[in-house]
């Protein structure tokens, strides 16, 4: 479970529970197990079990409940659901659960009652998009309008809460109200697949239908809410259990399903992602992006030129799928392919427009394959576009300030900017490292010391923090601790330019010609 490998831990802890079926520690890791591998009816019936051994474990609860949800026994599903309104997030989600099982019986207000329980605990926002949701299914028009806009407008940048929103307007035929608020989405250059394939629907007049158009879609959308949540906040076994759920609920849920599949590939389970992602139908809007997931996984996996091959072919069936261009871009510099992947940022530029505050990424991107390619004024000018979008971006305030102090040039504005960026992000080491050496190009030795001990303290294994330390404590007249660094440099990348550098110095100190380079 601490790899995610869910196939082998429910396999391997279900064999030993059967073994040990009063063992209450087996039995909770049993459960977990199973429901994070999408077992999640075999995962309530040992949860029924936990039960008599721990009577209030909720997750049981809210596991058997989701059940009776997909098996429309609705009141069954409240009665398990009923006391878990807690301030915990498997008790709000109990609550919003249990408010959908109230919605199928036709109990409108008091599954907006149900909200309530738990709305003073500071979500009420949160909630609001629930309540849009559960009134929709209810068809309750009015109340979901003026629910809906109140969420979209807590966050019009939120694809659902958005997509809820635009799409309830469609339905009731507004369609320019719709196409209006997709459209301030759209101007900031932003994209998601799910907006666009309702954007095409609302353009052309068609109603896109209900977000949840079931109760068990509404209980689908509270499962994939707070797994995602739960995915940032690095519980990966909760995760899996909450987004399995919403699956299991709504199997069409195919924003659940690449969330899950994103999800195993950061925990290497590259096999169970590719299976997840080739597992959408070719009609859904996030298809390409899940066969961009796949090339990525092969990369991952250590097939990077077949990952490569694979994104090129796509980029040639499709030359308008952003999504495949732009990975394909991302690859082709991490394989320090830079001239090709300025050429593919550029076509990612000529589709984007290259004029939103966002863009700033393709223009940084770009610029670093230039300048890695040794086209200078290219990236210059591109780190200096990039600003333009995002002016204390701390990426390229960094970068270009640190190659102008490398060159020798515009050593004011240049050391101006590391500190913006230093600020913007202090335990950054490779930002400290620049600050480090713009002191030591402006010859301030005794400070460069004491700030690139600091970047080497944050970046231990850097090769070039290392060298550029070793570099100051040599003009700081600390010949053996120069040495020493330069060793270290060398030891942790032998092969490259830096590593070749650092053992010249090892052998000739310092020399005059090379003292004021990058090390």
């Amino acid at each position: 479970m601490s790899r995610l490998d869910t196939v082998s831990a429910a396999e391997f802890l279900g064999n030993a529970q059967l073994t040990r079926p009063d063992n209450m520690l087996l039995t909770l890791r049993t459960f977990h197990a199973q429901a994070a591998n999408g077992e999640i009816e075999e995962a309530a019936a040992i949860a029924r079990q936990l039960l008599e051994m721990l009577p209030d474990d909720e997750l049981s609860k809210l596991m058997i409940g989701t059940v009776a949800i997909k098996q429309r026994q609705y009141n069954a599903a409240a009665t398990t659901l009923e006391g878990l309104e807690s301030s915990s997030f498997v008790g709000i989600t109990a609550a919003v659960i249990k408010g959908w099982a109230l919605i199928a019986e036709n109990r409108y207000d008091e599954a907006q009652a149900q909200l309530d329980t738990v709305a003073a605990g500071g979500i009420e926002g949160f909630l609001t998009y629930y309540r849009a949701l559960m009134a929709d299914v209810a068809d309750r028009r009015e109340d979901a309008l003026g629910f809906a806009r109140k969420a979209y407008e807590t966050d019009p940048y939120d694809v659902r809460l958005l997509s809820a929103y635009a799409r309830m307007l469609a339905n009731g035929s507004e369609f320019d109200e719709a196409a209006k608020i997709i459209k301030t989405y759209r101007d900031l250059g932003l994209s998601d697949p799910g907006i666009l394939a309702l954007e095409k629907d609302v353009l052309a007049g068609k109603r896109p239908g209900k977000l949840t158009p079931t109760v068990q879609a509404g209980a689908a959308e509270m499962f994939n809410s707070v797994g995602a949540a739960l995915a940032r906040d690095g519980s990966a076994d909760l995760a899996s259990i909450y987004l399995r759920a919403a699956l299991y609920l709504a199997p069409d849920f195919d924003l659940a399903a690449m969330r899950l599949a994103q999800l195993y590939s950061g925990y290497g389970q590259y096999d169970d992602a590719n299976a997840i992602y080739n597992g959408l139908p070719q009609s859904s809007p996030y298809k390409q992006q899940a066969e961009v997931g796949v090339a990525q996984n092969m990369s991952a996996a250590g097939s990077t030129e077949a990952a490569i091959e694979k994104l090129h072919r796509a980029v040639v069936a499709d030359p308008d799928n952003l999504d495949a261009i732009t990975a394909y871009a991302d690859m082709l510099r991490a394989n320090e392919r830079y001239k090709d992947a300025a050429d593919a940022y550029s076509l990612v530029i000529g589709m984007v427009g290259g004029e939103h505050p966002q863009d700033w990424r393709y223009y940084y991107l770009r610029g670093m394959c230039y300048e890695r390619n040794k086209a200078w004024p290219a990236a210059e000018d591109d780190f200096q576009k990039a600003l333009s979008l995002d002016p204390g971006n701390p990426q390229v305030l960094n970068y270009l300030g640190y190659s102008w102090i490398d060159q020798g040039v515009h050593l004011d504005e240049a050391l101006d900017m590391i500190r913006r960026a230093l600020k913007a992000d202090p335990a950054d080491g490779y930002v400290v490292d620049s600050l480090g050496w713009a002191y030591y190009r402006l010859g301030r030795y005794d400070e460069a010391v004491q700030t690139l001990e600091q970047a080497v303290q944050l970046r231990a294994s850097d090769p070039a923090i290392n060298d550029h330390l070793g570099d100051a404590y040599w003009q700081a007249g600390r010949r053996l601790e120069a040495r020493f660094q330069w060793t270290i440099a060398s030891d942790l990348d032998p092969g490259s330019d830096i590593g070749e550098k650092a053992r010249l110095k090892l052998d000739e100190g310092l020399q005059p010609d090379i003292a004021t380079s990058n090390g």
